[in-house]
């Protein structure tokens, strides 16, 4: 896996840059993460999302 650097990775501080790497590696992952989470749970209109704040509907799952 080839890292680029970002504009955001040169101006965040040192221990922020853990959460740039973290968002990075879901967002490779996302649309493998929605498409388990629709069949599991037979709802083709889930959303899964990475973020802070809670799901605003039965129709997200936020991480």
């Amino acid at each position: 896996m080839t890292h680029r650097r970002t504009t955001l990775s040169t101006i965040l501080p040192a221990d922020e840059h853990a959460i740039e790497s973290v968002v990075a590696r879901y967002q490779s992952v996302a649309p493998a993460v929605t498409r388990l989470a629709r069949s599991l749970t037979g709802n083709d209109e889930l959303k899964v999302l990475l973020g802070p704040n809670p799901s605003a509907s039965a129709d997200e799952i936020v991480l």
